[in-house]
């Protein structure tokens, strides 16, 4: 996508980062969260609510709460 000049934005970000937690991708979607921070965008609340159906499943995915952590610390 960038190699053709097209840049994402934080709505492009959020449907990446659903997408490859529902693939349950969690290393991926980590990923994107630091690129999606990386360029300036902030996590909003949509990124937030993609992770609640997840959050029973935490403690079983320690790549999942490290996400968690990440987006609580940026939020400070």
């Amino acid at each position: 996508m960038e190699e053709c000049g097209l840049f994402p934005d934080d709505i492009t970000y959020n449907v990446i980062f659903q997408d490859l937690l529902k693939k349950n991708e969690c290393q991926e979607a980590e990923i994107y969260l630091e690129k999606m921070i990386n360029q300036g965008f902030m996590p909003n609340r949509a990124t937030f609510e993609m992770l609640l159906p997840l959050i029973p499943n935490v403690g079983q995915d320690s790549r999942l709460r490290t996400i968690i952590q990440k987006l609580t610390n940026v939020e400070k």
